[in-house]
């Protein structure tokens, strides 16, 4: 009778522990989530990597150089993209799949041409730091121009509820690693090359995926852009603003604390930037979902739920082993970012609710909210970063995101409850 009882327990223990497996995996919300956090955790921890070998291969002050015209190209290809990402993601189920991606991937990449060309061109009047800059206008150009069309490529897998693709994505871009080696003795231009080369890779790779899927690259659609100026130009504004306090702060760090401190920023933030992705990638999903139609206060649960469950022990191994993992770099880095990396871990919880309802707001349509808030949000966290910076200590910038976040957050908390009925 017990050996009866035993046998009858243990399929029922497990196939409910299998079924609610089952249901999370055939959830389009939490399946494509966790392909978006792998993905986004992959591309953290191989960009991690890729500079633990660059802090030991090349000298710390190529390597502040460097973050800076890293940090600068992704800046402009944030400014080249006119909100026509968000807008190919949110009509993607409602018109041509092909002639949606080929309008965005044409015309961003140009943008991106004008502005890199137009960056290289002026760096020095308003950063003097980076006057050299004509010397690395090239890989800089083409960094710009292939990071283009990849974001695109990406923003496509993204609404096509393929975020599986992204992650093999980021796998390929893993090849960066390999170019540090054949390419140290160029210093700032090996490091930027080998991301231009690895880049040049995973475009290649994602543009046969996305034939394979059957999304061609055509002409530009004239009556897409027009129907989509406004969704595209509130997108564009909040895009930027939200934007900003990430890739202009290695600047500021720049010219305020010089090239030593910037290295020490980029690698702290590097390592927290695993910590932001977690905001960032259920929030997207919950983006994807509300434009497929699902129902919007039950994915905001969701959305919000996993955010949290993931975070809190991810800033817990932040708190324990952070500095541990900074001493990869050297001791330098992690004596010098081990308390930014902590406030900057801490911040992200603050994030989630602000993530959260930029993603509400896409959906709604709610465009000259999005720009509010967006406002507020860059407002805050450049303004008390600038000021706090005077002090000359590094940490401060973990103080200002905090500060930041948190007076956003609290104005999103009130107004979001409204948006979700």
């Amino acid at each position: 009778m017990n050996g009866k009882s035993g046998g009858d327990v243990q399929p029922i223990y497990g196939s409910k522990y299998h079924g609610k497996s089952q249901r999370w995996l055939s959830d389009s919300f939490y399946s494509n989530s966790v392909f978006i956090i792998l993905s986004s955790i992959l591309s953290s921890g191989v960009g991690l990597l890729f500079w633990i070998l660059a802090a030991n291969l090349y000298s710390k002050e190529n390597i502040g150089i460097s973050t800076v015209l890293i940090s600068s190209a992704s800046m402009v290809v944030l400014i080249s993209r006119l909100g026509l990402d968000q807008s190919m993601t949110r009509f993607f189920c409602e018109r041509d799949r092909s002639t949606l991606f080929s309008s965005t991937a044409i015309i961003t990449a140009l943008v991106a041409l004008v502005v890199g060309m137009g960056f290289v061109l002026t760096a020095d009047i308003w950063s003097p730091n980076l006057s050299m800059i004509s010397n690395w206008g090239t890989p800089f150009i083409l960094l710009v121009l292939v990071q283009s069309v990849v974001v695109t490529t990406t923003s496509a897998f993204v609404a096509m509820r393929k975020a599986k693709l992204q992650l093999i994505q980021n796998i390929v871009m893993g090849s960066r690693l390999a170019w540090l080696f054949p390419l140290v003795g160029l210093g700032v231009i090996g490091i930027v090359s080998s991301f231009v080369l690895a880049l040049g890779i995973v475009l290649i790779f994602s543009l046969y995926l996305l034939q394979k899927l059957s999304l061609k690259i055509r002409g530009i659609d004239r009556s897409f852009v027009r129907s989509s100026l406004s969704f595209s130009a509130g997108n564009y504004i909040s895009a930027m603003l939200v934007g900003l306090p990430f890739l202009i702060m290695p600047l500021i760090v720049l010219n305020q604390l010089g090239a030593s401190e910037t290295a020490n920023y980029y690698m702290a933030y590097s390592f927290a930037n695993i910590v932001f992705t977690i905001p960032v990638a259920c929030s997207t999903q919950l983006f994807v979902e509300g434009s497929h139609g699902e129902e919007l206060k039950k994915t905001t649960r969701k959305s919000l739920l996993a955010s949290y469950l993931i975070l809190i022990p991810l800033i817990a191994a932040i708190f324990l082993w952070g500095k541990w993992l900074l001493g990869f770099l050297g001791m330098d880095y992690a004596e010098g970012g081990y308390g930014l990396l902590k406030l900057l871990a801490l911040s992200s919880l603050l994030m989630v609710p602000f993530q959260t309802y930029f993603s509400i707001i896409l959906v709604r349509k709610e465009m000259k909210w999005l720009i509010v808030i967006s406002l507020l949000n860059c407002i805050t966290i450049l303004g008390l970063s600038y000021l706090f910076l005077m002090t000359g200590d590094l940490e401060s910038v973990g103080y200002a995101w905090i500060l930041g976040y948190g007076m956003t957050s609290l104005f999103v908390y009130i107004s979001a409850r409204k948006m979700i009925q």
